[in-house]
């Protein structure tokens, strides 16, 4: 049973170009509970997606991390965050749990990825 999710844009932050809220199967995969996306263009023009996924519990967001990081191709843990880093689909992906919820982001190299990740992990607080 997959864990239980609640709409939360806000956790996406601004200046996003589009957001939707996916009920079920986020990126697509079965296995996975909705969350929010969001697209977003880098300084640099390259286009990535935010994602966030709120849990009711913190157990439920644990179940999710859990669950993303198996579909890592390599898998890297991230200094400092409860987090993990690697490819997900051909997708450069970064990947934390901040209490309840479990947010990250697709697209980006590495170094942008992690300001990102940073700027996500600072709103959640």
């Amino acid at each position: 049973m997959k864990p239980e999710v609640v709409d939360a844009p806000l956790a996406l932050g601004g200046g996003r170009s589009s957001a939707e809220f996916v009920p079920d199967k986020l990126f697509g995969f079965d296995d996975m509970p909705g969350g929010n996306t969001g697209s977003f263009v880098s300084e640099g023009g390259l286009r990535y997606q935010r994602f966030a996924i709120t849990h009711r519990t913190e157990s439920g967001a644990t179940i999710t991390l859990a669950t993303l990081v198996r579909r890592l191709s390599r898998l890297n843990t991230i200094h400092g965050y409860e987090g993990f880093r690697g490819p997900i689909a051909g997708k450069n992906c970064w990947m934390f749990r901040s209490g309840k919820v479990v947010a990250g982001v697709m697209g980006l190299p590495d170094d942008e990825a992690k300001i990102e990740m940073a700027r996500m992990a600072y709103s959640l607080r």
